[in-house]
């Protein structure tokens, strides 16, 4: 009786651990860039986030915020000028959304579309 209960339980621990961990596809997703055409008739420029994994165990990635634009006004064209930030954010497994630290703002992924959405704003993938 014994062996048939232990035999039962490691059966159901090996078939459980089989199944209880697929792959997180959009968390293989994340890592690269991502890119924000700015474009209206007053300014012009372009908004890119360069995503890369930090600690894949505790799901943290470093997140490079690097803006150029420029303005135009009554014809005139004003010179470039650039923001940069650099920000950390965590993964959350249960939403599948990395958390920006210090902001909360949340980035969700869409793999079937190659975009990465913040807000309502939307970023195209364009390198791993």
């Amino acid at each position: 009786m014994k062996l048939i209960l232990l035999l039962t339980i490691a059966l159901t621990t090996f078939f459980g651990s089989c199944t209880n961990s697929p792959s997180d596809k959009i968390r293989e997703f994340i890592p690269g860039m991502y890119v924000r055409q700015l474009h209206d008739e007053f300014t012009s420029g372009a908004d890119t986030l360069i995503i890369s994994e930090y600690d894949p165990s505790g799901g943290v990635y470093f997140i490079d915020s690097k803006m150029r634009y420029q303005q135009h006004l009554d014809g005139k064209i004003f010179p470039s000028e650039y923001k940069v930030k650099k920000r950390t954010g965590v993964y959350d497994p249960k939403t599948h959304q990395l958390i920006i630290q210090n902001t909360e703002d949340i980035l969700t992924f869409l793999p079937g579309q190659n975009k990465l959405l913040q807000g309502r704003t939307e970023y195209n993938k364009v390198k791993d």
